[in-house]
């Protein structure tokens, strides 16, 4: 396609419909791109990309060229930032943080005689431990005396459930990823260790507010002070879902007064480097009017199920001439009763035609990345068409 605007985009791929699309600007992402490291220096913190939230070797390209470092959780995402950073100029990136359940494999499969981290392609890496299993695989290298841990930079994975969630919880919301933070025995190990040099924060939910970051580095430093370990990084992990560059900003002075200069701060966002740039076209394959109760009743060719996990959708209706006082449920067509895509309020008619009817397209916009990652055939439903559009190349 040789559409110059994302609007003329949308119409060719309307135009020449094949199925459901997911479709991402990539002119936005670049934009949040360029906001984020803008801010790396004044604030002295590192972004860094989540390969899960999107691991398509075309978007992870675009990151690599604009100096993004990338945290990865097993040995399928480190193939393909291998083969991403196999192409640049250097055949490395800056920074390569790992952490998961599955973290000691990355480095076992990729390196079974545990004798060089060359083999990891960055000329930073970050290997934060979270589990005892990790820890005893450590302590066998350690044991072994193999050279893996040469050239790495070692950190623990943290444990903090955000205050507000442990209220609404009732005190019983907990996490497997992570150590305790009172478990002193552990951290005072790792912290004799001449790698260890960071702690990693594993917050445990989707974080739309700043108040959960705060308190999070806050009880991090208060626990760097009981270690008396030389610690030189935080992570605080991703999400930021639904904060605008303001609040980001505020958020990041006010964590620069809880945490030393000396600590440089690291994040690893996901779907907030595509923040207002996910869309989902589909064709509407039946719909039910129920006048008795305001409602419209479209299934879709697209999927919640398949298509859309972990997004949340809005339709975007054109209203021109009507009252938004009907509710339109949009579903997907699977077998699944609970495939909803949305409930949205717009007018169920104009004039005496329909607002939507069999055949039309449907545009929804907040899609998320990690539906692209997510994209699933189920129920004879095949995957959907994952478009970029603008600069990756």
């Amino acid at each position: 396609m040789h559409a110059s605007t994302l609007q003329e985009y949308v119409e060719e791929l309307c135009r020449s419909y094949t199925g459901p699309a997911l479709l991402y600007d990539m002119g936005a992402v670049r934009q949040q791109i360029d906001t984020l490291r803008s801010l790396e220096e004044r604030h002295r913190c590192t972004f860094l990309f989540t390969v899960k939230a999107f691991a398509d070797i075309r978007v992870l390209s675009l990151f690599a060229r604009h100096g993004v470092g990338f945290d990865i959780s097993n040995v399928g995402e480190l193939g393909l930032v291998r083969s991403v950073l196999g192409a640049t100029e250097s055949g490395q990136g800056e920074i390569l943080s790992m952490t998961g359940p599955l973290l000691h494999t990355i480095v076992e499969r990729n390196d079974p005689a545990g004798e060089s981290p060359a083999l990891l392609p960055a000329r930073t890496i970050m290997l934060n431990v979270g589990s005892l299993g990790q820890l005893e695989w450590l302590r066998s290298l350690r044991r072994q005396g193999k050279r893996s841990m040469e050239g790495i930079v070692l950190g623990a994975r943290i444990t903090i459930v955000p205050e507000k969630e442990l209220r609404e919880s009732g005190g019983t919301l907990i996490s497997r990823f992570g150590f305790d933070p009172e478990d002193h025995t552990v951290l005072r190990e790792l912290a004799e260790w001449p790698e260890f040099q960071g702690l990693h924060a594993h917050l445990g939910v989707k974080i739309s507010q700043p108040a959960p970051y705060l308190q999070a580095a806050t009880r991090l430093v208060e626990l760097i002070t009981k270690l008396q370990a030389p610690i030189s990084y935080i992570n605080l992990g991703g999400g930021f879902r639904g904060f605008s560059q303001t609040m980001l900003e505020e958020m990041l002075g006010r964590l620069r007064e809880i945490v030393p200069d000396t600590i440089r701060l690291f994040f690893e966002p996901g779907d907030y480097w595509f923040e207002r740039a996910g869309y989902a076209i589909c064709k509407v394959v039946d719909v039910m009017e129920k006048p008795e109760r305001n409602t419209m009743l479209i299934t879709a060719d697209i999927s919640a199920d398949c298509h859309l996990k972990w997004s949340e959708p809005e339709l975007l209706i054109n209203a021109d001439g009507g009252e938004r006082s009907a509710t339109i449920l949009v579903c997907g067509s699977t077998c699944h009763e609970g495939d909803l895509i949305g409930a949205y309020m717009g007018p169920a008619r104009i004039g005496e035609k329909s607002i939507i009817g069999l055949d039309d397209l449907l545009l929804f916009r907040n899609v998320s990345s990690y539906s692209a990652s997510w994209n699933a055939s189920f129920n004879g439903i095949p995957k959907a068409n994952v478009v970029l559009h603008g600069e990756y190349e």
